[in-house]
């Protein structure tokens, strides 16, 4: 029996989520449909962790197992020259005991958003705000969130998890000039969040950008001060989940 890993990058705005669901087209259920051509065997895909609908992954990890032996570069090149929204970044032989979940020790989310006009071929992957974007308060913000923390403020309603308790890493934010390709003499400011954590809440991230966004917003009663004095004693804000657009789940660290 062989173990296979994948790393997978993904249009997120073509699938209903990661997470096979019933009459909805996912990642799971369309990779496993690819694969199932070659792993006639091929019974489980394994995901380090599910996107929401419409969340990009730069490389979002798998693991499956098969008694059939197939070299990883041609795996790699049946699954790329098809033409889809999903591309095959790597792919490898790991132990047997290996989980693409349960052995990943980090994750990495990246948010990107701008202020300024994006190119069409952007709209996807880019979220765009019409509201100054003040790093002191950007910086402030994410700063709070590094640590281990009860992160309850930013969990959805109805989620099953048995504890809001997770340790972010690093929170940071990093802003770059985007060159526009479609007009060599124009750029565009990006930033670009970046959070790494052990696991996260189910659309935690979304509402992390969407609290922020909250809180730069000059037409909200949200300011820097109410929302750390809330988050230290676990009292709710008021915001809206950031659009699932500038989401992608950008590295799994093992």
């Amino acid at each position: 029996m062989y173990n296979y890993c994948i790393l997978l990058s993904y249009d997120g705005s073509f699938f209903y989520g990661s997470q096979k669901q019933i009459n909805h087209i996912t990642v799971e259920e369309y990779l496993y449909k690819i694969l199932k051509v070659m792993f006639k065997d091929l019974e489980k895909l394994f995901f380090s962790g599910r996107t929401d609908t419409g969340v990009h992954a730069c490389n979002q990890s798998i693991n499956f197992y098969s008694n059939i032996l197939i070299k990883p570069i041609h795996i790699k090149k049946y699954v790329n020259k098809l033409k889809h929204p999903i591309k095959v970044n790597q792919v490898s032989f790991v132990g047997s005991r290996f989980n693409a979940r349960k052995s990943a020790k980090k994750r990495e989310y990246q948010y990107l958003f701008t202020n300024e006009d994006v190119p069409i071929y952007l709209n996807k992957f880019v979220e765009n705000v019409d509201f100054k974007l003040r790093m002191p308060i950007i910086n402030a913000f994410l700063e709070c969130l590094v640590g281990e923390h009860d992160f309850s403020m930013f969990k959805k309603e109805g989620s099953q998890s048995k504890t809001s308790i997770r340790t972010i890493y690093n929170a940071s934010c990093e802003v770059f000039n985007y060159k526009v390709l479609t007009d060599h003499d124009k750029t565009i400011i990006i930033y670009n969040v970046k959070i790494i954590g052990n696991a996260f809440l189910y659309r935690m991230v979304r509402n992390i950008i969407g609290c922020l966004f909250e809180i730069l917003n000059p037409k909200s009663n949200l300011n820097l001060e109410r929302f750390i004095h809330n988050f230290e004693k676990r009292k709710k804000v008021i915001y809206k989940p950031a659009n699932a657009r500038g989401l992608h789940l950008n590295k799994i660290y093992y």
